[in-house]
């Protein structure tokens, strides 16, 4: 079990729970799909602006947010 499923048991506790691709149009991601530091440019973005920020990884992401 991994991807959405895994975060299945969280998402009923907390359904207010989403990520970019969840907030995001339709094919609103698709031009920064194979564009890494955009993707976590948008990354940025939304967890700047949200109440709570849970890292899916300990990678640099996750660092820089928890730092501020």
């Amino acid at each position: 079990m991994g991807g959405k499923e895994a975060l299945d048991p969280l998402i009923r506790e907390f359904p207010h729970f989403y990520n970019k691709e969840d907030l995001a149009l339709p094919g609103e991601l698709e031009p920064f799909q194979k564009k890494a530091s955009l993707m976590a440019a948008i990354d940025y973005i939304v967890s700047e602006n949200s109440d709570v920020f849970m890292p899916s990884h300990g990678g640099n992401m996750g660092h820089a947010i928890q730092v501020l």
